[in-house]
Parts: structure tokens; sequence; C-alpha cells
């Protein structure tokens, strides 16, 4: 079985009229559970989900690529409090299907 631990994943939502994408990070032990999860807590705020990628282990992350300082935060975070789902920066972009 697997152990849980930090997971990270690029999220793609609109919220209040606005397209965009975060960083979510969260503790969980396989990329379904991280699918899960986030959708449950992005539910609660209604924001809605379009599409989740790039979703792994905040360790093989950093093996390959850069994190920014923000995000390595918000994972000891969440290591501390397992209960803890972080998001991070939001960036827009326009509604290319509204031009």
């Amino acid at each position: 079985m697997a152990k849980r631990e930090v997971w990270i994943g690029l999220v793609h939502y609109s919220y209040l009229n606005q397209k965009g994408y975060s960083q979510v990070l969260t503790f969980v032990k396989n990329e379904e559970e991280f699918i899960s999860k986030v959708h449950k807590v992005f539910s609660e705020y209604e924001m809605v989900i379009f599409d989740i990628e790039d979703i792994e282990r905040v360790s093989a992350r950093l093996k390959n690529v850069a994190i920014d300082d923000y995000l390595i935060g918000y994972s000891k975070e969440i290591e501390q409090n397992t209960n803890f789902t972080k998001i991070g920066d939001f960036h827009t972009y326009p509604d290319i299907e509204s031009n």
C-alpha cells in the first residue's frame, strides 16, 4: 500500500467568471486520491475544475524541476497538518471561446 505524502498538480478551473490555473498541493497516497480530494475542496468554494495535469509527488517534482519557494512552504505546512489543501497563485487566461 502506498504511503500518503504531499502531491502537487496543475489545476485549470473557473471561479467568479474567470478561468485560470493554479498549482495545488494536498496530502494523499496516489493520483486518483489527489483528483478526488481536489474536486471536493474546489466544489466547496464553487470553483469548477475543467482539467488537472502534471500530478505527482512533491518529492518527485523536486528531483526534476525547481518549485517556487512559497509552494515548498505550502508543502511543509501540509506535512504538519495533513488535512490542508493549499492552492497556489491564480493565473488567469482569456476565454478563447468568447473572442
